[in-house]
This record gives C-alpha cells, sequence and structure tokens, in this order.
C-alpha cells in the first residue's frame, strides 16, 4: 500500500515493522476491514506476544487515545461513544483487555492506562447519576 511506501521512504523499514505490528488489520483489496470486534480479538492475541518494542508502541497511542476519550468525555459527556463502531461498552472492554495484556507483559505503561481507565469510568459513573 501506498502509505507504508511512504513510511519506509520516511523513517525506514524498522518503523515500518512497528507500524504494521501496532495495526488491528488492514483493508483487504475492496478497501474492507474485518468486523470491528474480529479485529481487535485478533489484535489482542497478538498484542500479547509482540516484540517489546511494538508493545511499547502500542501503550503510547493506547494512553494517548484514553486520554483523549477521557477528555472528550470530560466535556461532552458519554455521547461521544456514538462516534465509535462498538460504543461504549465495547470501547471499554477493548480498553480493559488491552490494560491486562500491558500488566501482564510489565509495560511501563501500564499504570498510566489504568490509571486513566478508572478516571474514564469514575467520569461515566458521576455522568450516569447525573
Amino acid at each position: 500500500p501506498h502509505w507504508a511506501q511512504v513510511i519506509r521512504a520516511s523513517f525506514g523499514p524498522a518503523v515500518l515493522v512497528l507500524d504494521e505490528s501496532c495495526t488491528d488489520g488492514l483493508p483487504d483489496a475492496s478497501g474492507a476491514k474485518a468486523p470491528w470486534r474480529d479485529r481487535k480479538t485478533t489484535y489482542l492475541v497478538r498484542l500479547a506476544e509482540e516484540n517489546p518494542e511494538a508493545l511499547l508502541v502500542s501503550a503510547c497511542d493506547k494512553l494517548a487515545n484514553l486520554r483523549s476519550i477521557r477528555h472528550d468525555v470530560e466535556n461532552h459527556g458519554a455521547e461521544v461513544f456514538t462516534r465509535f463502531k462498538a460504543g461504549q461498552e465495547g470501547t471499554l472492554w477493548y480498553y480493559q483487555a488491552l490494560l491486562k495484556i500491558f500488566i501482564a507483559r510489565d509495560c511501563p505503561l501500564a499504570l498510566a492506562i489504568g490509571r486513566e481507565l478508572t478516571a474514564l469510568g469514575l467520569l461515566l459513573e458521576q455522568e450516569n447519576r447525573g
């Protein structure tokens, strides 16, 4: 794909390998991806065995994403989950599953990810109480 050529040319083959290892699924020839839950489940299985560098890159990405989600929930409420294919329940399932892997693999960002998930959960509880 074109994006792979750009990454390889701009950053080299090692960065391309890291990028590909952190991707949950590429589109097929028609541009379609596998269903969300299937892609995420496959990614979780792969992440549990991924090399430490790819694990850390994934953790950085997931921590940044969680911070953005929490910020959006603080400012706009839980309706932000309508923009996610899996909604609130599926999104939280995915990040909790990721956290388990980061903890099991002794990832240095596991604690920060756990804190973000806890903070997000507290925000959602407050919103539900109204």
